[in-house]
């Protein structure tokens, strides 16, 4: 009983959050392209059904979501955690004038740590 009750709330999570991850989607895919939000029911049509067939052919050939959780967040974690914030600090460095090459070298080590975790995903 407490599987159903599981699935029921899962399902409701499901209907709530993927249209607000599609508008999402849509904004920053069309937007650059078309200039508007909203560009026209055709466009819209073919965005969101190119990416509900993605969705289903990962479901399909990928059914184990462990695997997909584990490459998204290794290069989630390698962008936002490692790689981002020593860009904006390096590059904030270089404009007052005081970035080093001792700096360039330590940041880069960190950011290639990221990479490797990232990598290693692969042999895991």
């Amino acid at each position: 009983m407490l599987a159903v009750a599981a699935k029921i709330f899962l399902f409701f999570q499901m209907m709530t959050v993927f249209p607000l991850i599609m508008y999402l989607l849509r904004v920053s895919v069309l937007y650059p392209i078309y200039r508007k939000v909203w560009p026209g029911l055709p466009h819209i049509l073919l965005l969101n059904s190119s990416i509900i067939v993605v969705c289903v052919l990962f479901a399909m050939y990928m059914p184990n979501i462990g695997t997909i959780i584990r490459f998204s967040g290794a290069a989630c974690g390698l962008t936002i955690i490692f790689a981002l914030p020593i860009l904006v600090y390096l590059a904030s460095v270089k404009r007052t004038g005081d970035l080093t090459w001792n700096s360039i070298i330590l940041h880069s080590f960190i950011i290639m740590l990221g990479a490797a975790n990232f990598i290693a995903q692969f042999f895991i």
